[in-house]
């Protein structure tokens, strides 16, 4: 059986140096040292994918699987992933958009902020969800 608890801080520890990574490369972005700027992120957003499949995957499953969370869990469950899911589609295509792939159909700022806040409610909704989970694990 999983550790759902062990998973979970490994994810919290994991998703607070992501965190760190993605504000440093916003100060980068706005200072104008653009090359950086997408070398970190070209670094973060894969790392945040590995914790996805590796780390938040398996903690749902191993938490679904012990507990049966109510409607309002599995509610904001979704709207996490979801803006999650969207701040990785929105990352491939501001990456194939700067890599010359693809036309923009929108600025590649507006995308980048887009992108940005997607990513600021997915991880603070991950961040509630996490305390869900402690506080359900210990009554």
């Amino acid at each position: 059986m999983i550790d759902v608890r062990m998973l979970a801080a490994i994810n919290l520890a994991a998703q607070f140096l992501l965190t760190l990574a993605v504000v440093g490369a916003v100060h980068l972005a706005r200072n104008k040292k653009f090359k950086r700027h997408c070398t970190v992120m070209r670094i973060a957003f894969p790392a945040q994918i590995l914790a996805i499949l590796l780390v938040m995957l398996p903690s749902m499953n191993g938490y679904l699987a012990v507990g049966s969370p109510g409607p309002i869990f599995r509610a904001e469950m979704l709207v996490h992933h979801t803006f999650g899911l969207v701040a990785v589609i929105l990352w491939v295509y501001i990456n194939l958009i700067s890599l010359n792939y693809i036309r923009s159909r929108l600025s590649q700022r507006t995308a980048m902020r887009m992108a940005l806040g997607c990513w600021i409610l997915s991880l603070i909704m991950g961040l509630h969800l996490f305390v869900l989970v402690y506080a359900q694990s210990y009554p």
